[in-house]
């Protein structure tokens, strides 16, 4: 497994996997219209690469395959850590997190934020991160998704 910056030609592999995280990984916590519409969005290349072009983008591979990846933007908000169900439980997303974070300090940012899944708030606790805020809901495809605001500050 390699951790590495996401390249334009990752966004078909990154989309996948990211739908199939929230199909695999977040049904325990959403119901299934919620995750029909969260995991079952059309791929936007455009939108895929830009992103990949214009904010830090890791992606997690195993024999050209991603397996989990990380968007982190420059306002320290970090937009997205998912990884595939076949690489949780191997501290990847540890790895991950812990890459996003150095380049948060790289980028002399305070503090990483973010709106963290319900079935992910124990992990970014356990990594440090609290609570910043009442728990809320995103519109995606119709949908009202809930989530937790999380934060954490960064020492320099």
């Amino acid at each position: 497994m390699m951790i590495r910056k996401a390249l334009p030609s990752d966004a078909p592999g990154i989309h996948e996997m990211h739908m199939r995280s929230i199909r695999d990984n977040c049904a325990s916590h959403y119901s299934p219209r919620e995750i029909a519409a969260w995991g079952g969005r059309k791929y936007d290349e455009a939108r895929r690469v830009r992103t990949i072009q214009n904010d830090h983008v890791l992606v997690l591979v195993q024999k050209g395959t991603v397996l989990g990846y990380s968007h982190l933007s420059h306002d320290g908000e970090l937009r997205a850590l998912y990884l595939d169900s076949s690489a949780i439980g191997q501290r990847l997303g540890k790895q991950l997190l812990e890459r996003v974070e150095e380049e948060a300090k790289t980028q002399k940012l305070d503090r990483i934020f973010l709106d963290s899944t319900i079935n992910a708030v124990g992990f970014y606790s356990h990594h440090g991160y609290v609570s910043a805020g009442e728990e809320h809901t995103v519109t995606i495809n119709g949908e009202q998704i809930r989530c937790l605001p999380m934060e954490k500050r960064l020492k320099s």
